[in-house]
């Protein structure tokens, strides 16, 4: 994969959420934290008050160009929580009329780090340009680091050895 997502969007060494942006009513805060992160680095921090609806405490890094059509993408990030029931939820959105909603794949998140990742293609199309984290389904603390996005490249060699040489 090529990551689309870099600096602080991605490892937030920098101190700042890299433009992700947070919201809902069970969401209570989200922020970069020192030494928390994956190999003891800083890392997102999101803190929802209680359990709720998934979508009830979300967080979003919203693209400057919307997401291409019928192409598959990949998502990756490290992920842990204070509980060890906790539940992320992925999605995609038009990030200005919440049309063409995707994805909705669930991470369960133990207390100790673990990689995430999820494939998905953009079926539905309207200008998809926001990714979110929904994290308001299992009140906990979730740590979030080192997140990777991009379109999945296609290993060229897969069709040779398949037998396609073409």
């Amino acid at each position: 994969m090529e990551t689309v997502m870099a600096g602080d969007a991605s490892d937030f060494e920098g101190g700042t959420t890299g433009n992700w942006g947070s919201w809902g009513s069970n969401k209570e805060s989200a922020e970069v934290e020192e030494g928390v992160g994956y190999n003891n680095s800083k890392a997102l921090a999101l803190k929802n008050k209680g359990d709720g609806n998934a979508w009830e405490a979300q967080c979003a890094y919203t693209f400057d160009d919307a997401l291409q059509e019928g192409k598959k993408y990949i998502i990756q990030f490290y992920a842990k929580s204070t509980s060890s029931a906790g539940e992320l939820q992925f999605q995609y959105q038009n990030g200005t009329t919440y049309s063409s909603q995707g994805g909705y794949n669930t991470f369960n998140v133990g207390t100790d780090w673990q990689t995430f990742q999820y494939e998905f293609t953009i079926d539905k199309y309207d200008d998809v340009n926001r990714i979110i984290l929904n994290f308001g389904k299992v009140g906990a603390t979730y740590t979030i680091d080192d997140i990777q996005f991009g379109l999945k490249q296609e290993d060229p060699m897969h069709n040779v050895l398949a037998g396609d040489a073409s």
